[in-house]
């Protein structure tokens, strides 16, 4: 199943450690690039499909295909945003055999292929939110022609697969869209940027076919073509025109397609967490969380980390005396993660300091996210994961995502992933995400450890 599809710029200016101060040029770009993170990390999908119109290209759809996908925004002074990832394996092999019986394909195959900024610039701000990547494979669609890419789209769709898919469709709008921009100035520009507008809310290509292929000449566009193979993917729904703007002569355009059918299988998880949150082995969080949002509401509105020994005196939480790992989480309502941070072996004296400093990591020193405010501390809500001593595994047979999380480690790289999290069904794809977390590509003197979690939900109303 496609899980969403989303057109998203690839400028590097777009990036706050590119742009600086330049990022307010193109403000309304950065915030819908970070909602597209957002709003997308519910639907994690399996695998990602990445069409980069920068990519070396041949004839009509050409496939990169690699073990390993990694690059750096270093040429633009920024070597510290970089992306790496693994590719798409058999399952790109698949997909590609696939769409080959219908399309023109050149195949490229690198055991690593260093990324442009083309591929870069969007996985970067998926894995600032997600904290990871899964498998990746690139392909270039400007070999194709424009009614072409729209039919590509709709091969894609018909894809049958156990696995779930997602698709960045890269690529910036007209070049020409004011005096002193890359391309020149030309009229045509701005009629372009609109009929893509127009075609992506009404998810047809048909405004962008009544332009005429002159006008779309005169505009001097990269990414129209990814954007009519989104347009194509869609079978039902709606595509989010999340932002449009034409800073530096340049149009940068955000869309979001979130398969209906995604929602409803998440809308379905959540629900089971919901029962289960309400059940007798989840009770309300307290003492835990009650700790947890004590502390937060004091650090948020003094800046200092309150003095958690008082706390102790309270009769409810003499049992936080005992001293133990834990992780603690804040979510949106509606299930989406807005900080976690852990440890994995006790770091303080007490549970009780372990939760209070972990409550705070996870509120304003998360990676992932930016600090959360005393104001929407209100509308969260906090968890705390009590962990078991980590024990050592031999065989796969010893896990279960549902009941244990994982530590895998090999040398300095560590990766954990806490249990029964939505969307991790198998141990397979347990270890891969954990893996990924640690940046290990293989499995070999791979060293896995199992643990167990005493989960505490806060019940919060409304």
């Amino acid at each position: 199943m496609w899980k969403w599809g989303a057109l998203m710029p690839h400028a590097p200016i777009i990036v706050p450690e590119v742009g600086g101060t330049r990022n307010r040029e193109c403000l309304s770009s950065v915030r819908a690039m970070q909602m597209t993170g957002e709003r997308t990390r519910p639907y994690v999908p399996s695998f990602l499909l990445v069409l980069n119109p920068h990519a070396p290209f041949g004839g009509g759809c050409t496939v990169l295909y690699a073990r390993e996908y990694s690059g750096s925004l270093a040429d633009f002074g920024a070597a510290n945003v970089s992306v790496k990832t693994e590719g798409a394996g058999e399952e790109g092999r698949r997909l590609v055999e696939m769409l080959a019986s219908d399309f023109p394909v050149e195949w490229v195959e690198r055991d690593r292929i260093k990324l442009d900024y083309g591929a870069i610039v969007p996985l970067s701000f998926l894995a600032r939110t997600w904290g990871w990547l899964p498998p990746v494979l690139v392909m270039n669609p400007v070999g194709l022609g424009y009614e072409e890419a729209w039919e590509f789209g709709k091969a894609l769709s018909r894809f049958e697969s156990e696995n779930s898919w997602a698709l960045i469709a890269s690529g910036d709008l007209s070049h020409r869209l004011s005096p002193g921009a890359p391309g020149g100035y030309h009229p045509d520009g701005e009629k372009l940027d609109s009929a893509i507008c127009e075609a992506l809310q009404k998810v047809s290509p048909v405004p962008l076919f009544d332009l005429g292929e002159r006008v779309i000449y005169n505009g001097g566009e990269c990414g129209l073509r990814s954007a009519l193979v989104l347009i194509g993917l869609v079978t039902e729904g709606s595509i989010d025109l999340l932002s449009y703007e034409g800073p530096f002569g340049v149009g940068y355009g955000v869309a979001l397609w979130i398969n209906p059918k995604a929602r409803a299988e998440n809308e379905s998880t959540l629900q089971k967490m919901k029962q289960q949150d309400s059940g007798s082995a989840r009770d309300d969080g307290k003492p835990y969380t009650s700790l947890a949002r004590r502390v937060l509401e004091k650090y948020l509105e003094t800046g200092q980390m309150p003095d958690v020994n008082t706390l102790l005196r309270d009769e409810k939480i003499k049992l936080l005396k005992e001293r133990k790992a834990c992780f603690v989480s804040l979510k949106e309502r509606d299930g989406t993660l807005r900080g976690c941070i852990g440890t994995i072996e006790p770091v303080y004296e007490n549970l009780a300091r372990e939760i209070a400093e972990n409550a705070v990591a996870a509120a304003t020193r998360d990676p992932r996210f930016p600090p959360v405010s005393r104001k929407e501390l209100d509308n969260l809500v906090l968890s705390v994961d009590i962990l078991s001593q980590p024990e050592p595994v031999t065989s796969i047979s010893q896990l279960d995502p549902s009941r244990y999380g994982v530590i895998v480690s090999k040398g300095a790289q560590r990766g954990v992933l806490l249990p029964d999290l939505p969307g991790v069904n198998t141990v397979e794809e347990q270890l891969s995400i954990a893996m990924r977390k640690a940046g290990i590509i293989s499995t070999e003197h791979l060293s896995v450890s199992r643990f167990t979690v005493s989960r505490h939900v806060e019940r919060r109303e409304g």
